[in-house]
């Protein structure tokens, strides 16, 4: 499946084998983790974490991904809605 995220890969953004360590994989801008599905376990992420503004880095993100892409995701069964509450107790 390489083949199709290097063809998907329109803005040339760096590929580079995600290793899983707790401080391996930290770079966060223009950066695409590939890991090996066979050795680590794919898990969906919690909305609230993936569709945010991300203040830190004070960028602009367009409501096209805070919102539609979102909800997309969501009625396609591929992310779900969480309470940030329950995940902190």
């Amino acid at each position: 499946m390489y083949d199709l995220v290097v063809a998907g890969n329109v803005h040339n953004m760096r590929l580079i084998e995600g290793k899983g360590g707790p401080s391996d994989d930290t770079l966060s801008e223009y950066v695409v983790y590939i890991y090996d599905s066979l050795e680590f376990k794919f898990h969906v992420g919690e909305t609230y974490h993936q569709f945010h503004t991300n203040p830190v880095l004070g960028r602009y993100v367009p409501p096209s991904y805070l919102k539609t892409l979102r909800d997309i995701q969501i009625k396609a069964g591929m992310s779900s809605p969480c309470d940030a509450r329950r995940v902190l107790r």
